[in-house]
């Protein structure tokens, strides 16, 4: 922009006021830099200070899709902000992207910057309100729920002014066919009778496209002119008759890729204009997996939110885009897809951003790919579908799932018969359901008589271990007795050694392996106990991102078959995001779908039901001293708090 003051706004961002009116404010003229938060956190612990040398602090991260800039006065900012970018091969694997470049560029400058208290107003998961100094909304930001022009655009519960927004769309629709000038792109309306003739031939597909030496995938030729199962450099396609000799064209959105002359009926060469330069042929195919199943599987991939997962290493969200691209989730090495029969099965080829191939994966159904990296050595790749979270439907205790409590829950009779057993009468605390919540989960697998031996970790109550020996249980209780105060705090410590390397280690592979250490103690673990039972122990861990190590040791306790409960803590205001701290963890909705996820694809059952009750109780909150009868819900660390119950059984074959 030729302009020195500059507001930043993205295409999916709706502001309610003016947003000229911010160059005006207190705040701008005093740092010349507005930023506004976002849900994520940088830690202490954060490889990312060392690497570019600032000083390690906690600080809440930026959410770049408004920014209001004076580019003199923060031009050396801007300028290194640039530098991360122009090599973003290796800053993005230490942050979440160009947002985060903003503030590390601020920090290591000096350059004081603005942003508004007010967190983030979420609207249905998929809309990030931000506001001004006043805690007033002034953006509507569709981050997860982009407008589209020609496609259905969801209604969001709370969405200001959304019904003048799909006006305006309506009123952009009958202005502009969404083609731009640059575009290689064919056009039915206005083509000759033999381009015509060639593109219906073209769009029967599907065609094998190989660039010789390099790759090869499927491709189909769409009428409106673009391209399904190519990369970014292979969106669109055109046609053209030279001396009466047919030329096919592919190419990106600003460029020619390729030209090709037609042979015979069934082939198409030539070589790409860029790069290699490499010969390309694209050949009619027959295909053995029905052309039903990979558009199903394509449009599948393309209309959901994916948890790709490194085993082992890490785990981030992809979202797959038409024409072959990622956009959420992308990285230097995963930025293009392309789905490909191989030996008469489906694989998913995940292509670097030059549109070679990474690694590919083999569809294993319900949901579900599994793979390798191309590399050598590498962790075996993990993809599930992102369902959701699913805060709706109603938890019964009659189920083996992980849930929280509600009203119906101790109003039902089973759980008064519970508390009978436990000594006590039915109170709405959520602290006493977290005890029914584990004998009825225990009852539900039949581990609730003679032959079961559990471990108790732990605040499991003294009537709960009672009860399990009345009924004949065999109950562990050393390891309570002997490591509670030392694992209230071995996690955080261990914690803060995460992604921490000595002078002499290699930065990049030491903050992707992932820590081994000891939750609970190896003695318990291959046991082949039917059951571990840790009751309000959740908190003890620090942090989510010991949820799944903490879980993965549990099950190591526990024979094929047997279960993991653990009670803990649930955000009910934020669920994509808790609260973490010593000696305290507020999970999200999002943590426990992350564990689902991970459970699952190793072979474990484990299922959610979150939905929060619509009783009287229900709608209560407490609030401290947490003096009520009522304290099935309270308020504590900014959060609207419940008590989650975690239920995950151990495949029988492990």
């Amino acid at each position: 922009s030729p302009f020195r003051e500059v507001i930043f706004l993205d295409a999916d961002n709706v502001p309610l006021i003016d947003p000229e009116a911010l160059f005006d404010t207190i705040e701008y003229r005093e740092h010349g830099a507005l930023f506004w938060p976002d849900y994520w956190i940088f830690e202490a612990s954060d490889p990312i200070w060392q690497i570019c040398g600032i000083q390690a602090d906690r600080r809440r991260q930026f959410e770049s899709g408004q920014i209001v800039i004076d580019k003199r006065r923060c031009w050396e900012s801007l300028m290194l902000c640039r530098w991360y970018n122009e090599h973003s091969g290796f800053y993005y694997k230490y942050i979440l992207g160009d947002k985060d470049t903003f503030q590390l560029a601020f920090l290591k400058i000096g350059k004081s910057f603005a942003m508004p208290q007010r967190d983030i107003q979420n609207l249905s998961d998929v809309v990030m309100c931000q506001h001004d100094f006043q805690g007033g909304r002034i953006f509507q930001h569709r981050n997860l729920r982009k407008w589209s022009l020609f496609g259905a655009n969801e209604s969001i519960s709370g969405f200001a002014l959304e019904d003048k927004c799909v006006d305006l769309l309506s009123d952009l629709r009958q202005r502009w066919d969404g083609r731009l000038p640059t575009q290689l792109r064919f056009n039915s309306t206005d083509s000759p009778r033999r381009e015509r003739q060639l593109a219906e031939d073209l769009v029967q597909g599907p065609w094998a496209y190989s660039r010789v030496g390099f790759d090869h995938r499927l491709l189909r030729f769409q009428i409106d002119g673009s391209v399904s199962g190519g990369g970014d450099m292979e969106l669109f396609w055109d046609l053209r008759l030279e001396d009466e000799s047919p030329r096919l064209v592919l190419s990106s959105e600003h460029r020619l890729t390729c030209e090709l002359e037609l042979v015979n009926d069934d082939n198409w060469i030539g070589r790409w204009e860029i790069g290699e330069k490499m010969p390309v042929v694209i050949a009619r195919r027959t295909p053995s997996i029905a052309d039903s199943e990979l558009r199903e599987q394509s449009a599948l991939l393309i209309g959901n939110e994916w948890a790709f997962r490194v085993v082992d290493e890490s785990q981030r969200t992809l979202e797959f885009c038409e024409h072959g691209t990622i956009s959420v989730g992308s990285s230097e090495e995963v930025a293009q897809w392309r789905l490909v029969e191989e030996d008469a099965r489906l694989s998913l080829h995940l292509c670097t951003s030059s549109g070679d191939r990474s690694c590919r994966l083999s569809f294993c159904g319900d949901g579900v790919w599994k793979g390798w990296w191309d590399e050598p050595g590498r962790n075996e790749i993990h993809m599930c579908l992102l369902k959701g979270y699913d805060m709706t439907e109603e938890p019964k205790l009659s189920e083996f799932a992980t849930q929280i409590v509600t009203q119906s829950q101790i109003d039902s009779e089973e759980y008064q018969s519970w508390c009978e057993r436990l000594g006590e009468p039915p109170r709405y605390h959520r602290r006493q359901w977290e005890y029914v919540f584990s004998l009825k989960a225990l009852e539900r697998r039949s581990l609730v008589g003679p032959d079961s031996k559990i471990v108790s970790f732990g605040d499991s109550s003294r009537q709960v271990v009672s009860v399990l020996s009345a009924a004949g249980c065999y109950v562990d209780e050393e390891w309570e007795q002997q490591t509670e105060p030392a694992t209230i705090d071995l996690a955080w410590d261990v914690l803060s050694h995460i992604s921490r390397p000595n002078k002499e280690s290699n930065i990049e592979n030491s903050a992707r392996e992932k820590p081994q250490f000891e939750i609970i103690p190896r003695n318990y673990q291959n046991e082949n106990y039917s059951a571990l039972l840790a009751i309000s122990s959740l908190p003890r861990l620090g942090d989510h991102k010991l949820l799944e190590s903490f879980i993965d040791q549990a099950l190591n306790c526990v024979a094929p078959g047997g279960v993991v409960l653990a009670t803990g803590d649930l955000s009910l205001s934020s669920p994509n995001r808790g609260y973490f701290g010593r000696g305290k963890l507020i999970l999200s909705a999002k943590d426990l779908h992350n564990l689902e996820i991970y459970c699952t694809s190793l072979g474990h059952q484990m299922e959610l039901r979150l939905g929060q009750g619509n009783g009287p109780v229900d709608e209560y909150c407490d609030t401290a001293p947490f003096q009520s009868d009522h304290h099935l819900k309270l308020f504590s660390s900014g959060h609207i708090v419940t008590s989650v119950g975690i239920a995950v059984q151990k495949r029988q074959d492990a």
